[in-house]
């Protein structure tokens, strides 16, 4: 997506008010905050049953758009069109800028695509052993949670 928008030139729309910048940084530190805090509720709550189900894969449209949130409101993917992809973009380069952008994007997306695929793969096998009963879903769900504040914490005053 930031692919997209940079290309589009929500980059250097960007640039021009670096006043979004915190808002942007601020909100995701919020989302993270909102999804710590629905864990914690359902721990408080003591639902085993819940936080098992939790820990238990989602419906594929829960989790692409919670990913998709994830991924729009970290200021770091901004950062990365803001400061590393301009460096390599020529104005009188082979292609348009935006293809440029576009090009250079791609290639970031894939090498996402492939570590993140990576990691999804180790935690979905992890993730039977550690999840497989309540009290183990418990445990995860508060580790979790308390590790979503903590990165919503170093997002927020970065």
């Amino acid at each position: 997506m930031h692919t997209l928008l940079s290309a589009a030139g929500l980059a250097a729309a960007l640039r021009a008010v670096p006043a979004l910048l915190p808002v942007l940084r601020l909100a995701g530190a919020g989302y993270l905050v909102l999804l710590a805090a629905g864990m914690l509720l359902a721990l408080r709550r003591g639902d085993g049953a819940r936080a098992l189900a939790a820990a238990r894969p989602q419906p594929a449209r829960t989790v692409l758009r919670q990913s998709l949130l994830t991924a729009l409101l970290n200021p770091k993917g901004l950062l990365l069109y803001l400061s590393l992809v301009p460096q390599f973009v020529t104005p009188d380069g082979p292609l348009p800028v935006g293809g440029q952008v576009a090009a250079l994007g791609a290639v970031n997306v894939l090498c996402c695509a492939a570590v993140y695929s990576a990691v999804a793969l180790g935690a979905a096998r992890l993730g039977h052993r550690f999840g497989a009963t309540p009290a183990a879903a418990r445990r995860l769900s508060a580790v979790s949670a308390v590790l979503l504040l903590a990165v919503a914490g170093v997002t927020a005053t970065a």
